[in-house]
């Protein structure tokens, strides 16, 4: 009779064939909705009213800087553009 051996690629890929059949048919994985759940957490923090308090204070800003002459253009479209986004 022979033992089998940790270090056999036959032995080897049996166990790795093993364990991923038993991993996909487990139903606690298989119903895991990771992409989801992190989806639905970033929406969470983007519909968040503190977010949204920092966006108009983001715009009120640079609206006084604009006005003061202190910022660049670029760097005033950037932030709208964020603004936009939060909103």
């Amino acid at each position: 009779m022979t033992h089998a051996n940790a270090t056999d690629p036959t032995t080897r890929s049996i166990a790795a064939l093993s364990l991923l059949a038993a991993l996909t048919l487990a139903p606690e994985i298989a119903s895991a909705n990771v992409l989801d759940n992190f989806g639905d957490a970033i929406l969470g923090i983007l519909n968040n009213t503190f977010l949204r308090a920092i966006a108009i204070a983001a715009v009120i800003a640079a609206g006084l800087m604009a006005l003061s002459g202190r910022i660049q253009w670029m760097s005033f479209i950037s932030v709208m553009f964020a603004v936009v986004i939060i909103l």
